[in-house]
């Protein structure tokens, strides 16, 4: 019963409720999800697959804004959108069993990583550049799972202080102006829109035929 009650959570995550409208890249902002689809179509966020047999997961970032990001002239602070990315952190929670990390890559060239599971730091060389699709790749996963159960992955807020929350970091913002008080760090949020729903179903038997508004979705857990 609980996990069926499961997977009915995420089928309406996964937008399987009819809701009016629709949501571009464009329109969101600073939402990270997992998708099996590298344009992060929210029909991608579930895989059904037979144990044993590795399948990959991408961690992407839907339009990236700095809510704050200080002008050369020091003036007060406005939105921008980020146009590159050269550091960011999360947390990755997995099913306790039944599920294994293959492999983790990382998008960009590393500069430096400081990892202590579940919490990562991923600092990059020269930053990744933000397409024009506003959609940015920042995490390879290769997992396989041992049984057909259904399993949810969720992107939450680390425990660690060093790690204090989801976020990416402005490449142009670390940039120092004298006497500019600029802060990189910009928060994202899980496109479930809740870090206690899951951004990923596996063998949850959720097929999603619309990518519906997140808004809509979000709006029936508040």
């Amino acid at each position: 019963m609980r996990d069926l009650y499961r997977i009915i959570r995420f089928c309406l995550i996964c937008g399987l409720i009819v809701a009016p409208g629709f949501s571009s890249a464009e329109e969101v902002k600073n939402e990270i999800g997992l998708y099996t689809d590298l344009t992060a179509v929210h029909a991608s966020t579930s895989i059904d697959v037979e144990p044993n047999v590795p399948f990959e997961v991408y961690m992407i970032v839907t339009n990236p804004f700095n809510e704050e990001f200080t002008p050369d002239d020091c003036s007060d602070p406005i939105g921008r959108p980020i146009n590159f990315i050269n550091a960011f952190q999360y947390r990755l929670l997995l099913p306790e069993a039944g599920l294994f990390m293959l492999s983790a890559v990382a998008s960009g060239v590393l500069d430096g990583r400081a990892v202590d599971p579940p919490d990562y730091g991923v600092l990059l060389e020269d930053g990744i550049p933000v397409p024009e699709s506003r959609t940015i790749l920042l995490m390879t996963f290769t997992f396989m799972v041992s049984d057909s159960d259904p399993k949810f992955l969720h992107l939450v807020q680390a425990d660690d202080t060093s790690f204090s929350t989801l976020a990416v970091y402005d490449f142009e913002e670390m940039d120092y102006v004298p006497g500019c008080p600029r802060t990189a760090t910009q928060k994202v949020y899980p496109v479930s829109g809740d870090s206690s729903q899951p951004v990923f179903g596996i063998n949850a038997r959720v097929v999603a035929v619309e990518s519906e508004s997140w808004g809509n979705v979000k709006a029936l857990y508040r």
